[in-house]
């Protein structure tokens, strides 16, 4: 599928995407090896109709990619401050409420 999909070896993104990362961010001194999870992460949030701002520390993981020994791409996520399934503050008011059920306010 990785060779199909993204015209790439499994081998080739695991080195590319994320040995080079490491090195890369190792050298500047970053404190997690993230590939940007607040986008993805902000899109669920406002979809679950919990408040974005948890965003801000939820993002903060590390991804790692290897290659099995079947030869497919292995890639995992590690969110180890995830904040999920909050109840209360602004999760069940307003724009929030209505975007959980699917439907505005008119």
């Amino acid at each position: 599928m990785v060779i199909e999909a993204l015209r790439t070896t499994p081998e080739e993104l695991s080195y590319a995407c994320y040995s080079n990362y490491l090195m890369a961010a190792a050298n500047i001194g970053t404190i997690t090896y993230n590939h940007h999870f607040a986008n993805g992460l902000a899109g669920i949030f406002i979809a679950c109709g919990q408040d974005v701002a948890y965003v801000a520390e939820s993002a903060i993981g590390s991804t790692i990619m290897d290659v099995t020994k079947d030869g497919d791409l292995y890639v995992g996520v590690n969110l180890p401050d995830l904040v999920i399934a909050t109840v209360g503050g602004g999760t069940g008011l307003g724009t929030a409420k209505d975007y959980r059920f699917g439907f505005t306010r008119r």
